[in-house]
């Protein structure tokens, strides 16, 4: 496979990504039921990480250069990242079982990184030579869509409103890696927000947004 027809290629990963979420939802969701979130999740990141090794390695250093710009995007990172702090306050509680605590603090440790490196990073890369409102709107209508492999059994999921934010956050995302030429700024928000959206308590119906 030349290059050209690689680029081609991994434009099309997304969808990749998408069916294998929802197939691990079908099919495991009748035995884990809202549990299923986590080979859903452990997949994903699996996946990512295959699609990292083959075609993203030599981009890293360059995605984690200081971040240029104006220190306006540092300003709406911040935002973004202390948005969900009420919420979280508001249900903290929930953390005293270990069974959600341990969950919770290994996905925002690991989740940022590999999807910004992926979906910032390395989709953008790839997409460069597309109109850029063309490739920040493929990247993040996928990536919110991605999200749905949850709805099959997280009922905070299947509401409307779980993704404008997440629709919102990815459109940020991929602004803040184009004009800083760094993904810092994107993983540091990613990971507060990753702490403070209570992500794995509403995936395990613990909590209603």
């Amino acid at each position: 496979m030349n290059r050209k027809s690689e680029k081609q290629f991994f434009t099309l990963t997304p969808i990749i990504i998408i069916a294998i979420t929802q197939m691990t939802a079908i099919i495991l969701g009748k035995y884990l039921e809202t549990n299923v979130y986590f080979p859903i999740i452990l997949i994903y990141w699996l996946v990512i990480v295959l699609f990292l090794n083959k075609y993203g390695l030599k981009n890293i250093r360059r995605w984690l250069t200081k971040p240029k710009g104006h220190w306006g995007w540092m300003i709406l990172a911040a935002l973004l990242g202390f948005s969900s702090l009420p919420l979280f306050i508001s249900n903290i509680q929930v953390f005293s079982n270990p069974s959600v605590l341990i969950p919770h603090i290994l996905f925002f440790l690991i989740n940022p990184w590999l999807e910004e490196f992926y979906w910032r990073g390395l989709l953008t890369d790839v997409t460069n030579k597309w109109p850029a409102w063309v490739s920040v709107i493929y990247s993040t209508v996928l990536f919110t869509l991605w999200h749905t492999a949850f709805a099959w059994y997280s009922f905070g999921v299947r509401d409307l409103f779980f993704y404008i934010p997440v629709f919102i956050m990815g459109i940020s995302m991929a602004l803040i890696y184009r004009k800083t030429k760094s993904l810092w700024l994107c993983i540091v928000s990613h990971m507060l927000i990753n702490i403070f959206n209570m992500g794995i308590p509403v995936l395990m119906n613990l909590i209603e947004l």
